[in-house]
């Protein structure tokens, strides 16, 4: 099932690295100045391993896939440590820098092939690739997106569904307060739960996170979520240098995440960015923010 959307070689970090270095063309220098962001550990690192031989470069006329009893451990791996690059690097691909030659060639060595919104033959389009990671015993559907403009990568949407990376408190203690914090949820309970929905925005990093808590209820007069971990989750990141408002990176990378039922944290709770923050950071099971259920439909 394709998940719902609202993100080689001597090692899998240098594999993304190096390939995507190789085929970064197609930024046409009089119309965009980027600064490519300097890899760091991300919020779950690991050691990497050795893998097969380094991969072509995108100019190449083929590209042979890794062997499907490789492509789970490398997944694996770009999971844990993103390829050694800080977001809104995405295993090796930088919004604003990469091109998409050079991005197609990498997942393709992934054995993954792309569903198209829009003509790849277009100047505009969207590359969706939708694949599985096994994580222990459970299987988690996934999803990345690339949003293409003129050859160019300028927006990444990853589903990571349920899985232990990127969580709430990873990205609060990594990137520290948030810009802006939007939420949504409703009224009263439908089924004993009230699910709330929320959106965390770093202009100045480019990221967009959303995270969802199934599991928030009714408590006199207003929904509690205590944002327990595990729960489904994905990340947008746009090129930060463009410095797009809230609403211009929703709708760059995910505009279906967005409609008029999000407000703003500050409108509809005792909380702002900064107390969200102080609230959620340690990852306190009995940390909950509370948003008063007149402000929401049923």
């Amino acid at each position: 099932m394709r998940p719902t959307s609202w993100i080689l070689g001597s090692t899998a970090g240098a594999v993304a690295l190096v390939i995507l270095a190789a085929g970064c063309g197609g930024v046409r220098p009089s119309e965009r100045t980027v600064t490519r962001p300097t890899p760091h550990p991300t919020v779950m690192t690991t050691s990497v391993q050795t893998l097969p031989s380094a991969l072509p470069t995108p100019t190449a006329d083929a590209v042979e896939p890794l062997p499907t009893s490789q492509v789970q451990s490398v997944l694996q791996r770009l999971l844990e440590d993103n390829a050694g690059c800080r977001l809104p690097c995405w295993w090796g691909i930088v919004p604003g820098f990469t091109s998409w030659p050079a991005a197609e060639v990498f997942m393709g060595r992934l054995g993954l092939d792309a569903y198209f919104v829009g003509s790849p033959a277009g100047s505009s389009f969207v590359a969706s690739f939708a694949y599985e990671v096994v994580l222990g015993e459970e299987v988690s559907n996934q999803e990345l997106r690339l949003i293409v403009e003129e050859n160019t990568i300028i927006g990444i949407d990853v589903v990571l569904g349920h899985t232990p990376y990127f969580e709430l408190v990873d990205l609060l203690s990594e990137y520290g307060v948030p810009s802006e914090v939007w939420l949504r949820t409703i009224g009263q309970e439908r089924e004993g739960v009230a699910p709330l929905s929320l959106l965390l925005y770093y202009p100045e990093e480019g990221i967009l996170a959303h995270y969802t808590d199934a599991d928030s209820h009714l408590v006199g007069g207003a929904i509690r979520s205590c944002l327990p971990g595990g729960g489904f989750h994905g990340i947008g990141l746009v090129p930060p240098e463009e410095r797009l408002s809230f609403r211009q990176a929703v709708y760059r990378v995910a505009g279906r995440w967005f409609n008029a039922e999000f407000q703003a944290l500050e409108d509809v709770s005792a909380l702002d960015a900064q107390g969200f923050h102080d609230l959620f950071r340690d990852g306190n099971a009995a940390s909950c923010l509370e948003t008063p259920a007149r402000f929401w439909a049923p």
